[in-house]
């Protein structure tokens, strides 16, 4: 139908983005990615924990557009590795609520078939995890001015796979929750108060094998992305 159609569009549309994004942080105009020391000197300014607002939006009905579906107060830590000790810098955000990531299975009410009623006992089986942790790995890929703010620095951002154990239909199985990695970025400055903000795309949802793309395990009429925004406004 038109509504599954504009979903898939959608989809297609930001795996596009992804592959275009892969390409976009080199740079041959003379620009120079930072070495691990200056790494190190930029993320202890960025170190410290932040509060404010956690987005989560989903396609609309028509997958025309965002609508929000969970708006509430959480924190993040921006904690600096050692890169001589092969540490990574991560961003740890608090209390993830990860059963909303659930609603990126979109399931019409009509279908009634084998798929549908297996993904229906998947997104139920998802609705019931409890919030937790996440890791995102960051860096500030180099003094390129799509990078470097007057008073602080855009950055890289790439969340960590989570992977979970989940029963449903009376069989065990190993579901991956993936986010795009190298396109959205988060912003800290520094000006009058340090503040951050964090974007992520929920993008594919892999079951019982390793995920290898940005494509789910089913077939993706049945998947939305989703925008992650941790944010101080």
């Amino acid at each position: 139908n038109k509504t599954m159609k504009n979903l898939k569009a959608l989809f297609l549309l930001l795996i596009g983005a992804i592959a275009m994004s892969l390409t976009s942080c080199n740079t041959d105009d003379g620009y120079s990615a930072y070495t691990p020391e200056q790494q190190k000197q930029i993320q202890s300014q960025m170190y410290g924990t932040y509060t404010g607002k956690l987005k989560i939006q989903k396609p609309s009905a028509d997958g025309r557009k965002w609508e929000s579906m969970y708006n509430n107060i959480t924190s993040w830590d921006c904690k600096a590795g050692d890169p001589y000790r092969g540490e990574d810098s991560l961003i740890v955000v608090r209390n993830f609520p990860i059963n909303m990531l659930d609603s990126a299975i979109y399931i019409s009410s009509k279908d009634e078939s084998d798929q549908a009623k297996t993904l229906r006992a998947l997104r139920t089986a998802i609705s019931k995890l409890p919030a937790e942790d996440i890791k995102c790995k960051y860096f500030v890929p180099s003094s390129d001015p799509q990078f470097t703010l007057t008073n602080g620095y855009k950055f890289i951002l790439n969340p960590y796979i989570i992977s979970k154990k989940l029963e449903y239909n009376g069989e065990s199985h190993t579901v991956y929750f993936v986010f795009q990695m190298n396109y959205y970025v988060g912003i800290f400055t520094q000006s009058s108060s340090r503040n951050m903000k964090l974007n992520m795309l929920f993008a594919s949802i892999s079951v019982d094998k390793e995920p290898v793309d940005y494509y789910p395990s089913f077939p993706i009429n049945y998947f939305r992305p989703l925008i992650v925004t941790c944010g101080y406004e």
